[in-house]
């Protein structure tokens, strides 16, 4: 019964092996980073996020032959229509049961998309513009012409009480 421990012992060695556990999250140096976007950029690599049928995803880094890709035996489409741009790095976007990648869509019908649903954004811009123009602002605004006004009134106060004997 003596090498029985307390529930607060056992407890505290608990959080001491949790804290041993902890790692630290890793992270490239930036010389490796600045030479992994060389070698994607120079070696016709590019980025690829996979969405699997089951909805999972994940990411490759795989040559670009012939203007496409491999996975799995299976070949997709990376023309330069396809290919877009993450952080300066050539990045596609493919489905497994498409061997199409998604396209940067066109911007126009992207656009006239949101007009018919109502979900523009520019409206919001024009309102929030519009009521910070138009709030509630002081009428009297300190420039130059008021402040050598004022300059001026309190000279010729000055003079007028220093000439009266005031001052």
């Amino acid at each position: 019964m003596e090498n029985e421990k307390s529930v607060s012992q056992r407890l505290d060695e608990l959080i001491e092996t949790i804290k041993e556990d902890k790692k630290k999250e890793f992270k490239l140096p930036w010389w490796k980073v600045r030479r992994q976007e060389r070698s994607l950029s120079i070696k016709n690599k590019c980025i690829v996020q996979f969405v699997r049928e089951n909805g999972s995803i994940e990411f490759f880094v795989l040559p670009i032959v012939d203007g496409a890709v491999k996975i799995s035996d299976a070949y997709y489409d990376a023309s330069a229509g396809y290919i877009m741009r993450y952080k300066k790095l050539p990045f596609l976007l493919l489905k497994e049961w498409d061997s199409r990648a998604l396209l940067p869509l066109s911007k126009e019908i992207e656009y006239q998309k949101a007009i018919k649903e109502g979900t523009l954004t520019a409206g919001q811009k024009f309102l929030i513009r519009t009521i910070e123009n138009e709030s509630i602002k002081p009428k009297m605004t300190l420039n130059f012409k008021t402040i050598i006004i004022i300059l001026a009134v309190l000279g010729a106060g000055y003079y007028l009480l220093n000439y009266l004997g005031y001052i």
